[in-house]
This record gives C-alpha cells, structure tokens and sequence, in this order.
C-alpha cells in the first residue's frame, strides 16, 4: 500500500474512533439527563487571552500525548483520541439539554472541524514516528533518520491548527452564539 493510501486509511481509522467515541459521550450525557446551567459555558462569556492560553496548552498537551504514543505503536495515540471524543461528546450533549442541539453545534462545529483535523495530523505523525521507531529498534535505520522532514512537517502542520483552532474556540465560537442569541 502506498503511503497516500496508507495515510488515508489511517485518517479513516482516526476519525473513526474519534467520532464512535463522541458518540458514546453524547449518548452518555443523555442517560445522565439533564445538567445544571453552571456546568456549562455561558453564552454571554467571554473569552479573553488566558482562556485562549489554557486552551492552547491543553491542545498542545494532547498533541504531545499522540506524539509519545508512537513509542507504544499508536496505541496511546488512539486511547488520546477516543478520550477526547469522549469529553467532546459529553460536552456536547449537556451543552445541547441545556440550549439545544443547534446552539450545541454552532459552538462546537467552526473549531471542533479543525480539532478533528489536528487530531488525524498529529496521530498520522504519530504513525510515521512509530513505524521508524520499530525499524530503528531492529536496527534498520540510524537514530538520525527516525524524524523524517515530512514527520516534522506534519508535526508544524498540527501545531499551526492547535493554534488556529484555538483561537476560533476561544474568539469567534462564543461570539457566534451571542450575535445568534440576540
């Protein structure tokens, strides 16, 4: 298989697993019934530059998570990225029994589309760390040739969207909701 369709199958297999669990969170968050308004972000919040801050380093953290998994053969990669499909999904669902599935998914959908993104990108690079990682243990390859200028590429290419997609998150989704809210 080439490595255009391996890195397709493997985007596949991400999205996948991330999307299954953020099915099982939202259907979690509903057998849960409904949530008190304090657990939840409030529409008429702002944001300011420590949120963005704290999403940002949570962001980058799970990143990094992804990257070390390469040494477990991506297996830490995709717990990561059934976690985080998880807690989306349980956000998801508490944010749509308190204001709705549209408002639930307007704050979700501009940023939630570019975490989806950083999370296949990250894990795909993930994949390619792991898969050198093993040669080198078999004495394949150098210690030199495990980081690859495409792995390091992708991995710059995941940062840039961790930022982007944070900054959507934290200025244009709450916005979004209070211009629709009043």
């Amino acid at each position: 298989m080439g490595k255009n369709k391996s890195d397709l199958f493997y985007s596949f297999i991400v999205l996948l697993v991330l999307s299954i669990f953020f099915f099982i969170g939202h259907q979690m968050a509903a057998v849960k019934g409904t949530f008190q308004e304090s657990q939840m972000i409030l529409i008429n919040e702002k944001y300011d530059h420590n949120q963005l801050l704290k999403i940002l380093l949570n962001n980058l953290s799970v990143g990094l998570i992804i990257l070390i998994g390469s040494a477990f053969y991506t297996l830490l990669s995709f717990a990561t990225v059934g976690f985080t499909g998880l807690i989306t999904g349980v956000s998801f669902g508490k944010f749509s029994a308190i204001y709705g599935v549209g408002y639930a998914t307007i704050l979700l959908l501009p940023h939630g589309l570019l975490e989806a993104i950083w999370l296949t990108t990250f894990t795909l690079a993930s994949i390619d760390l792991s898969k050198r990682f093993l040669s080198f243990l078999k004495k394949d390859i150098e210690y030199n040739q495990i980081f690859k200028r495409r792995t390091i590429k992708i991995i710059f290419l995941s940062v840039f969207l961790v930022l982007v997609s944070a900054i959507i998150e934290v200025y244009i989704s709450p916005n979004l909701l209070f211009y629709l809210n009043n």
